[in-house]
């Protein structure tokens, strides 16, 4: 894993599964995006420590089938978080 991870501004993140992601801090600047792609397996992301999502900034999913990605935060999770799920179904956007 790793102890901070940072996706710059407008900045692209692939996951492709399976995988399973261990990070202390995550932090997304604004615009930036992780993109899960679960196709060839389940995705499971850890955040130890900290989450934060800036303006503009989302987790996609690109199946429509919740079991394939488990986003787990243990302490703290920056309250404008934004998650987009997107797939064969119209894209829905879920707020905190």
């Amino acid at each position: 894993g790793w102890t901070t991870l940072r996706i710059g501004p407008d900045r692209q993140l692939v996951i492709r599964g399976p995988a399973t992601v261990v990070f202390d801090t995550l932090l997304l600047d604004s615009g930036a995006e992780i993109v899960v792609d679960p196709t060839g397996g389940r995705v499971d992301l850890y955040v130890e420590q900290s989450l934060s999502f800036a303006a503009g900034s989302k987790i996609n999913c690109l199946s429509t089938n919740p079991a394939l990605l488990t986003l787990m935060v243990s302490k703290q999770v920056d309250p404008l978080a934004a998650v987009e799920h997107v797939g064969a179904e119209p894209a829905r956007k879920c707020r905190r």
